[in-house]
Formats: C-alpha cells, structure tokens, sequence
C-alpha cells in the first residue's frame, strides 16, 4: 500500500513538473522574471557579503523562481523577491515597500521636544530638506539639555523612502559632539576583468576602499547621547565612533548584527522598490564595522517600553562595555566552481537562473555587448520562456546555445563544464549527433561539399570523394538544415558561422547510417550510405578531427612551390625541423606564403630571426593598436528598471605599441585568410601586415582576435567569450579569393594559386 502511495506521488509530481514546464508565460510573468534576473546578478556580483560569506545565492533565487511565475498580484510577487532576500538576512537588502500599501499614509516631519531636561527627536519619514533643515534646528537644543534620545526608526506603516537613510543625516552634522574624528570608510565591490570561472585563482573581483574622512565636531556642549535603531541605514557612522569613547549609546531593535553600510534604491516591475546593500562600513584599522549595541529591544514593544530602555541607558553613566572588535578584514574568495546538482536538465528554478546568469554577465562585464546587433534586453526576455519551457536537456542546451550566439562571438562556444575549450556539443546541439562521419564538409557556393577525407579506407568502401556535393541527409535538403541550425551557431561574421555550420552537417548518432544523395566530380547523382564512426570528443586541436577541420593541411607542410616560393602552413603542425629548414630555404627564396585558414599549430615561426643581418626599418617609427574594451568596474542603476555600469561608454582603450620599427623584408610576405582563422588565427595575419607588410589573401577572418574567458551556468555548462574587444568582421584580405566547387573537384588550391601569382607578377 505504501508502495502505491509513493508511487502516486511520483506520477503527480511529474504531472505537475511537466505542465508547469510546458506552459506559457504571459508578459506580466515575463517582465517579473526578468527584472528578477537583474537583481539577482546585481546583489551576485556586488554585493559584498557575497564575495566572503557562505551564502548559497543562487539557490535562494532558483528556489523562488515559481513563487514569481505564480505571483497573482504585486504583493505576492514583493513577497517572492523578499524571500530571496531573506537568504541574505540584511537590512540594507529589502523589498522597500513590500508593507505599508494603504492609501490614508501620510508622511511625518521630525518632531522633536524637550521633558524633564531630555531632548526628544522622533526622525520619522520627511523627504530630505524639511528632514535636514528641522534637524539643525532640533540640535540646537543640546545647549540647554542634559542629554538627547533620538529614535532613528520611521513610523511601523511608513511609506516614504529616504534614498540618503537616516544616518546620513547626523553624518553631515557637526553640531553635536566635540573633537576630532574619522569616519569609517565604505569599501564596495569592483572587478580587475571579467569575473571569470576557470576555478581556484582566477577571481578578478577586488574591494575598494576610498580615503579616511576626518571631521571635527563644533558642539558647544556635549551631553549623552541615545540613538534607537532597527536597520543599518538608520546608523550614523559618526555615533559608533561616539560610542567607542563613551559619548553615546546605541538601542538596537533585535540580535541581530548590524553592518552598516551604503545602498541604493531603484523600482523593478509593479512599481516595486527596491532598496540593495552597495558597499560595507570599513574602521580604520581595517576591520568590519558592527554595531555592538548597549542594549536591544523587541520589534513588539511597545513606543513607552522603548522609551523607557532609552532613558534608562542615558541615565547609566558607567563608560561602555564595548566586546573588543576583533580585526576582521575578509577579502573576495575564489569564483564559484561549476554547478554541482549536476543534472544537464536543471529544474525551472536553475534553468531561469541560467537565463539571469548570462543576462547579467554579458550586461555588466562582456568587453564586446556594445558591438551587439541585437538589443540585449530584448534578446533576455524572448529567451526567458524558451529556457523556462525547454523540455529536456537537448532543448535546454538549444535555447542556452541560442541566446549565446547574441553575442556574435567565435569564441562563444557552449560545452560542459568539465570539458574545457571543447566543440563537442556544437553538433548535438545543431541535432546532428555527437559521431563524426569519414569525411569533411564545408559551404562551397552555397552547397555541402566533401573538401577533405577523414577515413580513407570507409570512403572508398561506400563511394564518397574530395570535391562531392551533398545534395540531401535522409530525404532532407541540406540548405534549410543550415538555416534551421543558424541561430544556435555563435559567431562574428558570417563566414565563421557558415564554417561550423558546414563542417557539422554530416555527424549522427551512435551506429546510424546515413542516407545521402550525392552528386559527384561528373557531374552524376547518386545514393550512398554513410556511417558513422567514433564519437566526436571536440577538444580544441587535441581532437583529432578537430584539429582537420582547423587545418588546410592535415600533415605538416612546409615546401617550395613554384621554384623559388616558400609555403608553410603554420595551422598544419609544423615540427622545429621544419621550421629550421624554413630558415635555411628563405635566403634564396623570393616570396614567403604562411597559410593560417584555421589555427595555428605546432611550432610557431620568427620572421625576425629569418634575416637577423638583412632586416631593414622604415623610418619614422609606427604603432598599431588593438582596442580593448575592459570590462566597467562597478554598476550602478542609471534610471528605473535598467541596470547599467560605470563609465561604460567609455570603454578604456588599450594601445599597443611595437617595440620595434616597422620592418622591411628582403622578401615578400603572403598571408593566406579564411573563416576559420580566430583567436591567434586572427592576430597572426593582423601582426604580419602591421609590422612586416604582408599581403593578406583569401577571406576575413573570424573576428576574434582575443584571450577567451569563460563562466558556468546551471546544467554543467560552460559557456565561453572573449575577453577583450572583439570587431567580429575579422582581418579583411587585400586580395580576395574563395574555393570553388570545380577547384576542390579538381584537387586545386585557389587561394595559394592566387598568393602563387601575386608574388610573380605583383598583382
């Protein structure tokens, strides 16, 4: 019996995961989600608790992602972001108006009076000037007392929201103690570059820290002092420096500690505001500021029992029993590893924390977001319902994959997380499957061509050569499952997108064999069946079809061609031999060609230390650059409901200079170029035309001339991007030349013949 009541739960449960799954969100869910997502990146990666304690974040948001989607009004949605918050346990990090709806509220100006020699301020919840200028006028006072209580807290149905908080106020006031003090400083949360995860030791995160403000107190007279509080913001910083020299005493509303600080206030969806800890109060000794309170109170108690404690703490002139601060200056911990619930088909709460991860990230650190084509704002809600709703791990890594590619980043790959720079969910996600086929494909004039062989042996055995053109996969055509597959392919350019998207067309699962109409080098059409054989591993360049489909060449080659022409290809693996021949050769040689289509491989080569005696340099001396975009330092929220960072217009250039003069060749320099050069593939041939005046021939480049970083999402997922700058249309060829389907047929090289001819004739 307990079997099929266990049983019964089971099915329901899953009934209840699957519809919920697969229903739709409407706007209003939309937008609530979204702005959901902001604040949980903003409070990730600035707010300073976070980078020290042990605060599990991320599931505190994924925990509470259903109570958003089934909010039925604004309280109900306050009430689901608050419980976010309460995993924080912060004053400072609120729903600000999650209370206190009524529409008879009025707001209240300080009050003040003065009974039985005690001067009573009542802070409650005026806007700015009346507050300030009926404090001075309150203080004034202090001369004819014998000491002061002031209640900090605001009125229990309060609201009205001061964005300064009420301690800000006697902070500017010097009217009420003698001597000189320093004010403990606000130390906030900042980044070096992006908040990369490779894991221990590559946290980027920093804290800052602005000068010691020295103030000196012009009191004429000095009396007690008694400040009641409840939150962090109701603190003056200068009381707690009062209070270590026994001339004041602080009444705290509950156990809890207080850590003064600063905040911001900003509304989200619903007119909700929001109020988020900044940054933390710093003494200067270095340690964390907390309030140690003379004496605390319950939130029920009454306003006379409140009072009564005050005064009883006024009247007790025995000097402080302060708990010595302990020095207590923790700094940022390493990032986050990878996800550890480990499923690759997280649950609704960490799939949409996936979406609010990468939102955020790219928002706030992404060098490049600036060159983005599409809105990234929009991008982030049309992919919140997709991420939402995927059915399972396939679909989830898809619309991961398709919200990626926004960025138009060649290094945008998606892989696992414990996989490493890897393109092995590049043909699984594109629904080819994850085993390679014998062969390798490209986009030659719009059509699939064979532009290599990758098996010989299987290749003869079904009938498939160099220079065949795929006509369909299964009864499919091959051009609409480029199309369908687009948009999950990251890229800059056009040209690297339809790289990847070629070389993957013909993978497939595990033992399929696919059925392919082909149309080979006469022009006949015919029908093959084609296996497939191991399973694609995808590691950069260490896999072996990985490194073929970055290599024109899948043998190292360096030769003469032509007579008196050097051709090396750098992407092909060259050994040190190679290169040292390289160096013999080149004395007599007329023309060097480095081919880098792809990545290059192997032993690198020095154009200086081909001519060390020959070298001549142009006057006067040039520079090249690279613009680096470093990632804004800290955020701030520049206008309701849009996040924003600092300075992120300005996007601090980088200039890099050569340390030598530009250099001209005894020889001529030929670079040959095409969609699959990125990262170094990129700089490559930028460097030999900046310093060196080659001639780049073939076609642009991938665009990515950039360090790669990366994060995790929720999935074991590892998503990878640029950390610079990238301009994504790539190096742009002085000469430029594409295969074309007779010339592969043909076994020929058109883009070496082309480079071949310019250092003939010069054109």
């Amino acid at each position: 019996m307990e079997s099929m009541r266990e049983k019964l739960f089971l099915l329901l449960l899953f009934a209840s995961n699957f519809s919920f799954a697969q229903q739709s969100l409407n706007t209003e869910q939309i937008n609530r989600l979204a702005d959901a997502g902001k604040v949980y990146g903003y409070i990730k990666y600035f707010h300073p608790w976070l980078q020290y304690k042990d605060i599990n974040w991320d599931s505190a948001f994924a925990a509470n992602v259903e109570g958003i989607i089934n909010a039925k009004n604004k309280r109900e949605y306050a009430a689901a972001i608050q419980k976010i918050f309460s995993s924080l346990n912060d004053g400072l990090t609120t729903v600000a108006n999650i209370n206190g709806d009524g529409n008879n509220y009025q707001e209240q100006s300080l009050t003040y009076n003065v009974i039985d020699n005690i001067l009573y301020i009542q802070m409650n919840d005026a806007p700015f000037m009346t507050t300030d200028e009926k404090l001075s006028e309150a203080l004034q006072n202090l001369n004819n007392v014998k000491g002061a209580i002031i209640d900090m807290r605001r009125p229990a149905n309060s609201r009205y929201y001061d964005m300064l908080g009420h301690g800000v106020y006697f902070d500017w006031n010097t009217s009420f103690f003698k001597g000189v003090n320093s004010i403990p400083s606000i130390r906030t949360v900042s980044y070096t570059g992006f908040p990369s995860e490779w894991g221990n030791g590559y946290n980027n995160a920093i804290f800052k820290e602005p000068v010691v403000v020295t103030v000196s107190g012009e009191a004429n007279k000095e009396v007690p002092l008694v400040f009641i509080v409840a939150k962090e913001d109701e603190i003056p910083l200068i009381a707690i420096k009062l209070q270590e020299q026994g001339k004041c005493k602080i009444l705290q509303e509950g156990e809890r500690d207080l850590m003064p600080g600063s905040s911001l206030y900003f509304y989200i969806s619903d007119s909700l505001l929001m109020q988020m800890r900044t940054g933390e109060a710093v003494n200067t000794n270095g340690s964390l500021l907390t309030v140690k309170a003379d004496a605390t109170f319950k939130h029920s108690d009454s306003f006379n029992i409140v009072l009564g404690i005050a005064k009883n703490l006024l009247a007790n002139s025995d000097p402080p029993k302060l708990v010595e601060q302990k020095w207590n200056h923790p700094m940022p911990a390493d990032p986050s590893l990878p996800y550890s619930n480990g499923s690759a088909y997280p649950s609704i709460g960490y799939r949409m924390l996936s979406a609010a991860k990468m939102f955020t990230i790219i928002d706030h650190f992404y060098a490049s977001k600036n060159g983005m084509t599409k809105n990234w704002e929009v991008a982030y809600k049309e992919a919140i319902p997709k991420i939402i709703g995927a059915s399972d791990s396939l679909e989830y890594w898809k619309t991961v994959a398709e919200f990626h590619a926004y960025t138009q980043d060649s290094h945008g790959f998606v892989s696992k997380s414990h996989e490493g720079f890897s393109l092995r969910l590049n043909p699984i996600i594109q629904d080819r499957g994850a085993f390679m086929p014998p062969v390798f494909t490209g986009l030659i004039e719009n059509k699939i061509v064979v532009t290599a062989i990758y098996n010989d042996s299987v290749c003869r055995k079904i009938g498939i050569s160099k220079g065949d053109i795929i006509l369909s996969i299964d009864g499919k055509d091959v051009l609409p499952m480029i199309e369908k597959a687009r948009k999950f392919q990251n890229a800059g350019n056009v040209g690297s997108q339809n790289f990847y998207l070629g070389s993957f067309i013909l993978f497939g699962n595990k033992g399929q064999v696919k059925k392919l109409k082909i149309q080979n080098i006469k022009g006949r059409i015919k029908q093959i069946m084609m296996p497939t054989l191991d399973e694609f591993k995808g590691n950069w360049l260490a896999d072996k079809y990985v490194s073929g489909m970055f290599s024109h060449n899948h043998h190292p080659v360096a030769k003469y061609v032509a007579g008196d022409i050097i051709y090396a290809d750098l992407t092909s693996g060259l050994n040190s031999s190679h290169i040292d021949s390289i160096y013999k050769w080149v004395k007599k040689a007329k023309g060097l060609i480095i081919d880098m289509r792809g990545y290059p491989q192997g032993a690198g080569l020095s154009i200086e230390s081909m001519f060390p005696d020959k070298i001549r340099k142009i006057t006067p001396e040039i520079s090249y650059k690279l613009t680096a975009n470093i990632p804004a330092s800290s955020p701030n929220v520049i206008s309701v409901n849009r996040f924003g960072s600092s300075f992120p217009a300005e996007q601090f250039q980088t200039e890099y200079r050569t340390k030598d003069k530009k250099f001209d060749l005894p020889i001529k320099l030929v670079v040959l170029t095409n969609g699959s050069a990125q990262s170094n593939g990129d700089y490559f041939p930028f460097l030999y035309r900046s310093i060196y005046n080659a001639t780049i021939i073939g076609s642009p480049t991938a665009g990515a001339m950039a360090n790669y970083t990366n994060y995790n999402i929720p999935g074991n997922i590892r998503l990878w991007l640029s950390f610079y700058a990238i301009e994504r249309s790539g190096i742009k060829p002085d000469i430029f030349v594409q295969p074309t389907i007779k010339g592969t047929q043909a076994d020929r090289d058109e883009v070496l013949e082309r480079a071949i001819k310019h250092l003939q004739t010069g054109r």
